[in-house]
């Protein structure tokens, strides 16, 4: 999750003006719940740092605070997050396959980027 993701990040963290910060929350916060559909999408389970990795926080309490907002129907266990049989994705998808519905979503990214 390099590229267009990684500048979302790192312009949200300082914006250029302090107007910016609200738009570039939301927009982070969008391409997170976005990593997350390609998560549902893409695993079975999944360590929480993994997670956190993938969703680029600095901390797993901040990971954790995102799952329980954001993705309600993944199950944490300890360390582990359960999001096996999660195939639903809120994209404009055509395909019905949640593989070919990720493919689909990360081709898009690529393009924009």
């Amino acid at each position: 999750m390099v590229g267009s993701y990684k500048e979302v990040i790192v312009e949200a963290a300082s914006p250029p003006f302090a107007h910016y910060s609200f738009f570039l929350r939301s927009l982070l916060e969008t391409v997170r719940i976005n990593i997350g559909e390609c998560i549902t999408a893409s695993y079975k389970s999944l360590t929480v740092g993994g997670a956190k990795e993938i969703l680029m926080f600095t901390s797993i309490e901040e990971t954790r605070n995102f799952i329980q907002e954001f993705q309600p129907t993944w199950n944490v266990n300890g360390e582990v997050i359960d999001v096996a049989g999660n195939t639903h994705i809120h994209t404009n998808a055509r395909i019905s396959t949640p593989h070919f519905q990720f493919i689909i979503v990360i081709m898009h990214h690529t393009i924009l980027m």
